[in-house]
């Protein structure tokens, strides 16, 4: 987090990523794609925080 913003480093990225989880990627494969084409460089588990805290992954399919 930037600590004078107050964001977090995915923060520009929240449409994109809500896209591309709507859209069927796994949230794996949708921090791959940010870190590659937004060169966001953070950790996974960051990655996953996030994902959880913003709710990105409610229409996300569940394990059965």
């Amino acid at each position: 987090m930037d600590r004078r913003t107050g964001r977090r480093a995915f923060d520009p990225y929240y449409p994109r990523i809500q896209e591309l989880l709507f859209s069927g990627m796994s949230i794996k494969a949708t921090y791959d794609y940010v870190e590659k084409y937004f060169r966001v460089y953070s950790t996974y588990s960051a990655f996953w925080g996030y994902v959880k805290r913003r709710k990105l992954d409610w229409f996300m399919p569940g394990k059965v």
